[in-house]
């Protein structure tokens, strides 16, 4: 069945063609641009009056699971006070009636009272374990009976104590071990469901590509334990009946010969948050490790973050990636932990220059030396980042300046530098730190608090549509509008490219492989 899309106004991204009023589709590719004249009369005719077509959005940065289950486990994004958390919490417990109460999205910043302890959970769920994720899943809150079940205890570094006693609180390695727990606990109909989840959100904000980070960061980079990736091969029969792609990485990196795992898999990028160093914004609390940084932080802690992995280490992951053939993506927020990524990677291409066509990945990559910038174009790194943190983090007055100073927050996200560098840049969200929602980020690129940092319109959809085909190599039918391409569109009520116009622009439908999948109410 061929479809033609009429009286619309099609943003192609092919430079050798930027824009068309038709596009035919058949078999879910894309036939032809402009070719009205040409159809048969059997040709389904859709007009579009007059609205904007681009390529479907994609986002690079999703913890595909989390992220569902924000919708069908408990969400604690309006709770305010514990006395609402645990009404929450019973409510949860009353009408859930597996064996693991989950919640997600809890901010005990934002509570008017006290912060919660592993005491008050007990108080309503005693005898079932109860975990509840910070925002950003960097940290979370247990009760007596999750810590017993996941095996934390006082010998356990990262479980936060009171006079000797556990609060509850865990990050690092005691927190990946508890979200290890959760996603475990899950059956396969809740996985199922939180995939599908995950599909409808990314739907209905114009993305038709997630990349997903998936696997166990419990005993990442603590040695080969030769496990397989449990939650992903659970996670990937759910995908198949998706109207979105997936480009699956693979994050479970015990040690450099998971790479190896992968690589048979059949995988050809990997990672994603392979922790090079800490965080830098919303999901810090005092405890966790942060972004290592060349100066000390400002607010109270002199100290300059940590990095993960010494440089033995770091270089063999890289290493063993270029010789598996797989593009490892890594978690590098800080300028020490950027610079420590492009040194190991330099120290690889000296020995197998043919690597670079890998493109390995910095996510995050927020504050970068001058330099580094220019070597990471020079050394053929994608930057996978999420813009939308500036627009949240970001500024004179945001919490990166209150962390670093207004100086170093000022080179905070910088999307200009690197473009001009000749990086290539993929947006994405973090979510579900941040909904999946690429209209947000491309406006966060556009109007950066520094203005020489900005990128035009048209540059910041490339960002979340070329950008994402190419770090997960599907530059040849994904990314554009062009004969031979896959038919992955998004229908937009105004013309983002239009600055004056992006700031209203919204999703009036996405298409997926020629066929209209998601369809606004509005």
């Amino acid at each position: 069945m061929r479809t033609l899309l009429t009286n619309g106004s099609f943003v192609t991204l092919d430079p050798s063609r930027p824009r068309a009023t038709s596009l035919l589709i058949d078999e879910g590719r894309i036939v032809a641009l402009d070719a009205g004249a040409t159809v048969s009369p059997e040709t389904s005719l859709v007009d579009l009056g007059g609205k904007t077509v681009l390529p479907a959005f994609g986002d690079c940065h999703t913890h595909f699971t989390f992220t569902g289950c924000q919708v069908i486990d408990c969400s604690l994004i309006d709770c305010r006070s514990t006395a609402a958390l645990q009404e929450q919490v019973d409510d949860a417990a009353s009408t859930y009636a597996g064996p693991v109460i989950r919640g997600w999205q809890l901010n005990d910043a934002l509570f008017t009272d006290r912060r919660p302890t592993r005491v008050d959970l007990d108080a309503v769920v005693p005898d079932r374990p109860v975990l509840l994720s910070r925002v950003g899943n960097g940290a979370a809150l247990l009760n007596s009976a999750a810590m017993t079940a996941i095996g934390i205890d006082t010998r356990v570094p990262t479980v936060e104590l009171q006079d000797g006693v556990p609060t509850g609180w865990v990050w690092g390695e005691a927190n990946h071990r508890a979200l290890e727990f959760a996603v475990q606990s899950l059956d396969e109909r809740e996985i199922a469901d939180a995939a599908a989840a995950t599909a409808s959100l990314a739907l209905q904000e114009g993305s038709t590509t997630l990349h997903a980070i998936e696997g166990s960061f419990a005993g990442q980079a603590l040695g080969h334990r030769d496990r397989a990736n449990d939650w992903l091969d659970r996670l990937t029969p759910a995908l198949s009946s998706l109207p979105i792609d997936v480009v699956l990485l693979d994050s479970q990196l015990d040690s450099p010969a998971d790479l190896r795992r992968i690589a048979r898999n059949g995988h050809r990028v990997a990672g994603g948050d392979l922790f090079f160093d800490g965080v830098l914004g919303a999901a810090y609390i005092p405890g966790m490790a942060r972004a290592a940084l060349d100066a000390p932080y400002l607010d109270g802690d002199r100290g300059v973050g940590q990095l993960f992995l010494d440089d033995e280490t770091a270089e063999c992951f890289l290493r063993t990636a270029a010789e598996e053939g797989v593009s490892l993506a890594a978690h590098a927020v800080g300028e020490r932990a950027v610079a420590q990524f492009l040194d190991r990677w330099e120290a690889v291409l000296a020995d197998l220059p043919e690597a670079r066509a890998l493109r390995p990945r910095i996510d995050h990559g927020i504050l970068v030396r001058p330099d580094d910038i220019a070597r990471a174009g020079e050394l053929g790194v994608v930057f996978s980042m999420q813009p939308v943190f500036e627009t949240r983090s970001g500024g004179p007055d945001g919490q990166y300046a209150a962390r670093v100073g207004t100086e170093r927050a000022a080179r905070t996200h910088q999307f200009r530098s690197l473009r001009n560098a000749g990086v290539v840049i993929a947006g994405g969200s973090d979510s579900p730190l941040n909904p999946i929602a690429p209209l947000e980020g491309i406006r966060a690129a556009v109007n950066h608090s520094v203005e020489d940092e900005r990128l035009s319109p048209l540059e910041a959809i490339e960002v979340f549509t070329t950008g994402i085909a190419y770090a997960g190599f599907q530059e040849e039918d994904h990314g554009a509008l062009k004969p031979g391409y896959v038919a992955n569109l998004v229908v937009l009520d105004v013309d983002p490219t239009d600055r004056d116009l992006l700031s209203r622009c919204r999703v009036e439908e996405t298409w997926y492989r020629g066929r209209q999948v998601y369809r606004s109410n509005a």
